[in-house]
């Protein structure tokens, strides 16, 4: 039986399904933020192009986290709240700054970040967190592939 001062944390996608989940603090993924930015440059993009500063954000990101990988929770924390905090504030802020149509990449990029900048920035609240789901899904790829070339999976129990 669960307890109910449990709170449950999923590192996700924000998909509608997810937001059923009963006492769930959902978690965003940036690998699917950076993901879209990345779609959203054209392959010979300088640095200057919009979509390179969005990427670039997202790297800044993935990279103060890489370099925190064998603190304890609790230095993490301090570390995120020191400093990716201001960093994700910097680049929503600079999202908000941007005019570009909505049905572009580029817009969809901006738009998919703005609309859940509140999951995105969960990571600020534990240590715990990761910044992307990218191990969990490589995990159950083979399930999903599978299910897509309607593969008959059998489970026993």
């Amino acid at each position: 039986m669960r307890n109910e001062a449990t709170l449950s944390l999923v590192n996700c996608e924000p998909l509608s399904v997810y937001r059923q989940l009963d006492k769930a603090q959902l978690v965003g993924c940036w690998a699917h933020v950076r993901r879209k930015f990345f779609e959203a440059t054209p392959k010979k993009a300088d640095r200057t192009s919009l979509g390179a500063k969005g990427l670039a954000y997202c790297d800044r990101l993935f990279a103060l986290e890489n370099d925190w990988v064998d603190l304890s929770t609790e230095e993490r924390l301090h570390k995120r709240q020191a400093e990716l905090a201001p960093l994700m504030d910097e680049f929503f802020n600079w999202c908000r700054n941007q005019s570009i149509l909505p049905g572009t990449k580029l817009g969809r990029a901006i738009e998919y970040s703005l609309k859940y900048e509140e999951l995105f920035k969960a990571v600020l609240q534990d240590g715990r967190l990761v910044l992307s789901n990218n191990v969990a899904e490589r995990a159950i790829k083979s399930l999903v592939m599978g299910r897509s070339e309607r593969v008959q999976w059998t489970f026993s129990a």
